[in-house]
């Protein structure tokens, strides 16, 4: 009798020790995967939880009077593992996000950092790209938008512009102001260094100015050679548009619906520019740069089995408006426009066609665009998202 006991529970101890390394390979493995959303390895999780206490529940059912103890345990239990799975895998990721306020910058000089994306991008990006740089300036401009500000900070060089994605927009800060400020790097696009997620540590207001002396104003005299021009003729001059438009805080957002749950981001540092005479447009943006706010789904986005931001680093579009003639830069208004070329994501470009709003007021173009594309198409695996993701552009040209 005491031998078949200790053969049971030898039995018992063994399998105990097998089911528990397997349980907790598997805990591990789904917990690791990139390539699955937060609510699914949530609802795998609670799949196996519930899976591995089915034989306890089945015992204490079977042996209600004797297991009151143990019923009461296990529910205890279950409560606290399902709510250590919701705070660490949905919660905490949405909460308590990288900050680069708790962080230390690496401190870097402005022109310095120019030099060293301009001699080598691939050097300057493995030695930089996704730290936190801190660096002191004077903000050269302010651009701000519906969702935030974007400061630039004079690097000493009239082509390459660093610039600095406020997480949260500081009505304190003017043009000529001296600030130190930290952000993540995301990468150089266009001539410009972008940092994201950025927070300004200290700043000092912008001097103030010397007392100018009044403008000179010239006087148009009414003579029988010279005529004054009428309020008409001033207003078509200041609408008449320049041949090439800019923009250098362009949004692009996109979106995808999915069974478990809805997958967006948002990258506010869009360059772009607007040729009027041609129709000719361009956009260009850092993988990097769009940000979530569940950061596991921002670093699945950028992993290796999604868009490979390390290997491709940005996405482009370069096409022109197909319908130009409908679309007149130098009278305001809003007019329908498609645009027609070829977008580059993950290394791949494919022809795409959208259409879109372009509207004038008083010399500054805004485009609206929404539509869609097949991720499968640019060889990212689109097992997790819906199959066509719905992307959101608007542009403010001046």
């Amino acid at each position: 009798m005491f031998s078949n006991l200790t053969g049971v529970f030898g039995a018992i101890v063994f399998s105990s020790i097998i089911w528990t390394v397997v349980f907790v390979i598997a805990l591990i493995s789904i917990l690791k995967r990139t390539d699955i959303p937060a609510n699914t390895k949530l609802l795998w999780l609670i799949v196996i939880f519930l899976i591995a206490g089915l034989g306890l529940l089945i015992y204490v059912l079977s042996n209600f009077k004797k297991a009151k103890s143990l019923l009461i345990t296990g529910i205890i239990a279950l409560i606290l593992i399902a709510a250590s799975v919701w705070y660490f895998i949905k919660y905490d990721p949405e909460h308590n996000r990288r900050s680069v306020e708790n962080e230390k910058g690496l401190v870097v000089n402005a022109t310095d950092l120019i030099k060293e994306f301009t001699s080598n991008e691939d050097s300057a990006n493995k030695k930089y790209v996704n730290k936190t740089i801190e660096l002191s300036g004077i903000v050269s401009n302010i651009l701000s938008d519906s969702l935030g500000a974007t400061i630039f900070i004079a690097t000493g060089d009239s082509v390459n512009t660093i610039s600095f994605r406020l997480l949260k927009s500081n009505t304190a800060i003017t043009k000529g102001s001296k600030v130190t400020v930290k952000g993540i790097l995301t990468g150089y696009i266009l001539n410009e260094v972008q940092l994201n997620e950025a927070v300004i540590t200290s700043s000092t207001p912008a001097p103030a100015a010397s007392q100018a002396t009044p403008a000179q104003t010239t006087t148009i005299k009414d003579s029988p050679t010279v005529k004054k021009p009428s309020v008409d003729t001033l207003k078509k001059q200041v609408l008449v548009a320049p041949k090439i438009y800019k923009s250098k805080t362009a949004s692009i957002k996109f979106f995808s619906h999915t069974p478990a749950e809805d997958i967006e981001a948002t990258n506010t540092q869009i360059v772009s520019s607007l040729n009027a005479a041609n129709g000719q447009i361009s956009f260009a943006a850092l993988i990097k740069g769009f940000r979530f706010e569940n950061e596991l789904m921002q670093e699945h986005f950028n992993s290796e089995k999604y868009l490979n931001s390390n290997q491709f680093p940005k996405a482009e579009f370069k096409g022109s408006i197909t319908n130009l003639s409908a679309v007149k830069f130098n009278t305001n208004g809003t007019y329908n426009a498609t645009v027609s070329g070829s977008l580059t994501i993950h290394g791949v470009t494919k022809n795409i066609t959208a259409t879109g709003t372009v509207t004038v007021k008083d010399a500054v173009v805004n485009i609206n665009s929404v539509f869609k594309i097949h991720v499968q198409d640019y060889q990212v695996d689109g097992a997790d998202v819906a199959e066509n993701i719905e992307v959101t552009i608007n542009a403010s040209y001046q």
